[in-house]
């Protein structure tokens, strides 16, 4: 070590490494997220109101029968063309939903569509048969 590093004249090299260790963290749990374009929309933006699953059983939202997309009442309707619209122009004057169309690029919003659509369906948030416990792929 170098007589003015001693005395406190110079600062110690710094050291990159915790800086690279927590970039590394938020890499990895970036990267855990959803891999479906519409799942990481819906859980950014939706889930709060309608559940992770789509099911909207929250307290707040009794008084909206809306908020659950699994049980097939859909006021403006189930094709893709009345979805989109709902999401992007919002509900009713008294909904809580709001508007997404300045919030979300036309790519984000066409992918959030097609997942409440899977949502209706009852086909999103199903483990594929290669990602369930105990499941073998399939022979080649």
């Amino acid at each position: 070590m170098s007589l003015a590093l001693r005395k406190g004249l110079l600062s110690p090299p710094h050291r990159p490494l915790p800086f690279l260790v927590l970039l590394l963290a938020a890499s990895l749990l970036w990267a855990c997220g959803p891999s479906d374009p519409g799942e990481r929309v819906w859980v950014r933006k939706c889930a709060g109101c309608h559940g992770r699953e789509g099911r909207g059983k929250a307290r707040y939202l009794a008084r909206f029968p809306y908020a659950d997309l699994t049980d097939g009442k859909y006021r403006h309707g189930t094709d893709r063309a009345s979805v989109l619209k709902m999401v992007a122009d919002g509900g009713i004057p008294a909904s809580p939903m709001p508007p997404f169309r300045e919030r979300l690029s036309r790519e984000e919003l066409d992918s959030v569509v097609g997942l409440v659509l899977r949502i209706y369906a009852g086909t999103a948030f199903r483990p594929t048969p290669a990602a369930s416990p105990g499941a073998t792929a399939p022979p080649s």
